[in-house]
């Protein structure tokens, strides 16, 4: 049986107007403890939790009640669906955009937008992969190092979050990621080259990651994507 699951991207400008009325009362607190950037994010991600929510299990949007919890995604506490699943929802913020997933089994999702950062790709590169991947990453010409290395994060972050945290090592250096297809792939990145922009996205279900795409993302360019399996390193 197919499992549920979705992904969307959508930008988050700042806000600075009051919460809107869709939000629960945790929500709202969170909301108001926030300034203008974090606001949007909130706002973009929780709107699109919902949506994503009624997209795979029916209702309206607005009919779907989240929880904010600290330090972790929120949680669906009422649904307009009977007998619903428990459902997971991972939502990643970077610079102006908001990537959310939903699935009934444990997903993660991020996304990233280039360069990473000012350091060198190199000394970035010590701290992020497995020997066999440096190996890999060091054949590369420059010009396509900070490509991989944004591709392996994203992958590598998607794939913690999808993780029982006391289950999946912290040490990015000790998470391995391989190249794969159909079933044996747990995780998928999409790709915006002309925009620098990366979506990650994590599930154990292969058939289902296999026929997922990023809502939003197509309108805004040529996609390119590719399955890998990701998994601690021996």
């Amino acid at each position: 049986m197919r499992r549920a699951l979705s992904v969307a991207i959508a930008p988050a400008a700042p806000y600075e107007g009051g919460p809107p009325w869709w939000l629960t009362e945790s929500e709202r607190a969170r909301y108001e403890r926030l300034r203008p950037s974090g606001r949007g994010a909130l706002m973009v991600s929780r709107w699109l939790a919902r949506c994503l929510l009624a997209r795979v299990a029916g209702g309206r949007p607005a009919q779907w009640r989240l929880r904010a919890r600290d330090s972790a995604p929120p949680c669906v506490d009422q649904g307009p669906v009977p007998d619903a699943p428990l459902w997971h929802i991972s939502i990643s913020h970077r610079r102006d955009w908001v990537a959310v997933a939903v699935s009934d089994l444990p997903v993660g999702v991020d996304v990233e937008c280039g360069p990473m950062s000012p350091t060198p790709v190199d000394e970035r590169a010590a701290l992020i992969l497995t020997p066999a991947e440096r190996a890999r990453f060091d054949a590369l010409g420059p010009a396509d190092r900070e490509q991989a290395l944004l591709g392996a994060w994203v992958l590598k972050e998607a794939w913690y979050k999808s993780c029982h945290p006391r289950l999946a090592p912290y040490d990015f250096r000790r998470i391995e990621v391989e190249p794969a297809a159909g079933r044996s792939a747990n995780a998928r990145h999409w790709t915006l080259a002309d925009r620098g922009l990366w979506v990650g996205l994590s599930s154990n279900d292969g058939d289902a990651l296999a026929l997922t795409e990023v809502v939003g993302l197509a309108v805004l360019g040529e996609v390119t994507h590719r399955s890998w399996h990701v998994q601690a390193a021996s």
